[in-house]
């Protein structure tokens, strides 16, 4: 199967974007029907740098921190996260993924992927997955540093803005 680099009329660069909406078309499509929604992933991938606070977690998800309740709601029910007082702060609560959060995460990846090499062959998602690589840790780094801004900004402390520090001390 041939890649097309650059589609017709349209320059090489948004043959990422439309790639990348494509297929989280897809993705929604797959996990329809599933335990699991892309929301819950997104935040279980998040909590796997570690607890973090559900202010942060609407960060993450680009929701506001109200939406965040529910979700964060569902996942403690299903047993994939669980929330512990903040001994730094007793009005706010850390969040943590739990092992069966890690292990549900794992199944939900296993599904959605086996799912993508059905419809496009084992070769093309091996190869997406090597091209991908350095696009993934470009997008990491600029939203953790992203994340260290708005930390900065939140707790009034702008030495975090350029610290690079992974953990956040309120």
């Amino acid at each position: 199967m041939t890649i097309e680099t650059k589609p017709p009329g349209g320059q090489p660069e948004s043959v990422i974007v439309r790639t990348v909406l494509a297929l989280y078309r897809e993705m929604e499509r797959l996990a329809r029907d599933e335990v699991m929604t892309l929301a819950q992933y997104r935040l279980l991938v998040f909590l796997l740098r570690g607890p973090r606070r559900t202010a942060e977690l609407a960060v993450a998800a680009l929701v506001r921190k109200p939406s965040i309740t529910p979700i964060v709601a569902n996942l403690e029910k299903q047993g994939w996260v669980t929330r512990n007082a903040d001994p730094k702060d007793q009005r706010a609560a850390n969040i943590r993924i739990t092992e069966a959060g890690r292990k549900a995460m794992a199944e939900f990846e296993k599904h959605l992927e086996n799912e993508l090499v059905a419809l496009l062959g084992r070769d093309v998602v091996t190869q997406a997955n090597a091209g991908l690589a350095p696009l993934h840790r470009a997008h990491t780094e600029a939203r953790e540093a992203s994340f260290l801004r708005w930390a900065a900004h939140r707790l009034g402390k702008p030495e975090l803005a350029h610290s690079g520090k992974k953990d956040i001390d309120t």
